[in-house]
């Protein structure tokens, strides 16, 4: 019976590292703009995304808290994309619709935080764009570009 209570913990804690370690969980799709775009929740999040992007993109000007970064290739999609990446908060209200705003200024988003409610966390948004387009339509091309930003993460 100890050798079973044990395995079963060591397992458990296993599996918690496990979870705790994947940062997919966090990459979430988001249908706007008539295609598929991402959401990426919590704060330790944003910032490993954040990091990721500019490092990869260093060409990206660091201003503000909307991005744009362009000429992304990716296998399996055949157009070059950009990525608008827009960092604020999001939330839930009390009928389940989410929302987010995205953080405009240093007073905005000083604002935003000192009145943070609980259901509320920094997050990301990418709009996966081609021109004024959203080219992401199939679940396919969602999929391939989803994986494409946690690769980014090494």
């Amino acid at each position: 019976m100890k050798k079973y209570i044990l395995l079963s913990s060591v397992l458990f804690s296993s599996i918690l590292c496990l979870a705790n370690d994947k940062p997919a969980e966090s990459v979430n799709l988001l249908k706007a703009g008539g295609g598929w775009n991402f959401q990426i929740t919590g704060k330790e999040n944003s910032a490993k995304y954040i990091n990721a992007l500019f490092s990869n993109f260093p060409e990206t000007k660091k201003k503000g808290y909307v991005w744009k970064f362009k000429n992304i290739e990716i296998d399996g999609i055949d157009h070059e994309l950009t990525f608008q990446v827009h960092k604020g908060i999001s939330g839930k209200k009390d009928n389940g619709a989410g929302y987010f705003h995205t953080f405009t200024s240093e007073k905005y988003k000083n604002q935003l935080l000192a009145n943070q409610q609980q259901n509320e966390s920094e997050a990301l948004i990418i709009y996966v764009k081609d021109g004024r387009k959203h080219p992401l339509k199939s679940m396919d091309e969602a999929t391939l570009v989803k994986d494409y930003l946690m690769s980014l993460l090494g």
